[in-house]
């Protein structure tokens, strides 16, 4: 691992989102980043999440990814939404289960499950899913699994007692990995995304593995592996053979046990209204600033703050036709975009920072954009201050807005239209 976390309370987190954390790959080499303490988190919590972000590290030398995977996961389909629902509730129930032959029923009830819900999906989208479940899922694992044996073995005595008041040695192990069972199944007002699927139902399926193919982890080293396949091979070695017959009487009897009509009525109505107000962020009228964060080939620290929602393709798609319409010629299809409804505090690359407050911010891979609603008639809604200047290139410019500060060391600042385009240029 390249980079120590450090444990760090009471101080003032410079980067990633509140209590939160990730990893990051440059040049083969992986740095674990994690937030600092928050006011009444426990410090088991955040050891679980230290070593959530740490195992990333660890998984690059553990498997090789699959080939193929790409494309964009229909997660504004209220049917794949509510599909991933019943899974939930299919995974909770099976490690809730007691019974030995019950637990078989019901992971063959997930898997019949999970087959329908993928039917009409292309390859490349299922190979995606199954890499982000290996990478959150065997993560969040670790964390799960780490408070089970915890619970089984009673905890640890600390060392210093009292040094922490906030570590209790892992005392409550069992209730912690209680809690992280219970996020398998979200609650019935929130849009329910592969999102929440490959961290929690890569998870389950881990310690659903533990229980019906001990041993699988080894198997795990085989190059695209995932979770999902090596519990399909359990059902088989079984006896399950998931017949086409025998999968739809599962699927039948899944979609009656947890009440598949509700969720798929609850998905609709909570996609419609998503959409709506993703329409309305990156659809707005206004000035736009784009800054293009993608000229600087370096590796970026921020601090973003939720509720965060990726923009489908199929809006993007409408609104460059009507930005077109409207005169933008010039401008092409973005994708893979998020909406960061709390804003970006703070967005660093070498030779570039960019700081907000809560004003929403529109990320993607070529640019971060924000658009001023009310924008002043005359040059006063943006000032620019510089240690020199040539034509449109700035040298040491720092600019301000009423919704950001930008530093930059050097950069070209374009003006067309309604669009302010910001683009750092090599010293």
């Amino acid at each position: 691992m390249n980079g120590q976390p450090v444990l760090i309370r009471d101080g003032v987190s410079r980067y990633g989102p509140r209590g939160g954390g990730w990893a990051v790959e440059l040049g083969g080499e992986y740095t674990a980043y994690v937030s600092t303490l928050m006011e009444g988190q426990t410090t088991e919590r955040y050891l679980s999440l230290l070593l959530h972000e740490c195992f990333h590290c660890f998984q690059k030398d553990y498997r090789q990814r699959a080939d193929g995977a790409g494309g964009e996961l229909p997660e504004y389909d209220p049917n794949y939404s509510a599909m991933i629902g019943l899974e939930s509730h299919t995974l909770k129930a099976a490690l809730d289960e007691p019974n030995d032959e019950k637990v078989w029923e019901l992971a063959g009830m997930f898997t019949a499950v999970r087959h329908e819900r993928r039917k009409d999906m292309p390859e490349n989208s299922i190979i995606l899913e199954g890499e982000q479940e290996y990478d959150e899922g065997t993560a969040t694992y670790s964390q799960a699994r780490m408070y089970q044996l915890m619970a089984e073995n009673g905890g640890i005595t600390p060392v210093y007692p009292g040094k922490d008041p906030h570590y209790q040695g892992f005392s409550d192990a069992r209730e912690e990995y209680e809690r992280m069972i219970s996020r398998i199944i979200l609650p019935t007002s929130v849009h329910i995304t592969f999102f929440h699927s490959m961290y929690n139902h890569g998870m389950a399926q881990c310690l659903l593995l533990d229980r019906v193919r001990p041993g699988w982890k080894e198997q795990m080293r085989e190059k695209g592996m995932t979770q999902f396949a090596l519990l399909e091979l359990a059902l088989i070695e079984k006896g399950f053979l998931l017949l086409e017959d025998e999968e739809k009487g599962l699927l039948t009897r899944a979609k009656r046990r947890f009440d598949y009509d509700r969720l798929l009525a609850g998905q609709t109505e909570i996609i419609h209204e998503r959409l709506d107000l993703i329409r309305g962020y990156i659809d707005a009228p206004g000035r736009r600033y784009r800054i293009y964060h993608d000229r600087i080939r370096t590796g970026f620290k921020w601090k973003p703050f939720g509720p965060v929602y990726h923009v489908p393709e199929s809006l993007e798609k409408a609104l460059l036709e009507k930005r077109k319409k409207q005169g933008h010629h010039e401008e092409t299809l973005q994708s893979h975009r998020t909406v960061w409804a709390g804003g970006i505090r703070r967005f660093e690359k070498e030779g570039l920072l960019f700081e907000s407050t809560d004003t929403p911010v529109i990320f993607g891979r070529e640019f971060l954009e924000w658009i001023d609603p009310v924008p002043a008639p005359d040059r006063s809604y943006m000032k620019i201050e510089s240690e020199s200047r040539e034509a449109e290139t700035y040298i040491g410019v720092r600019i301000e807005t009423t919704g950001f500060t930008l530093e930059i060391d050097k950069a070209r600042i374009e003006r067309v239209a309604d669009v302010v385009n910001i683009y750092p240029l090599p010293e």
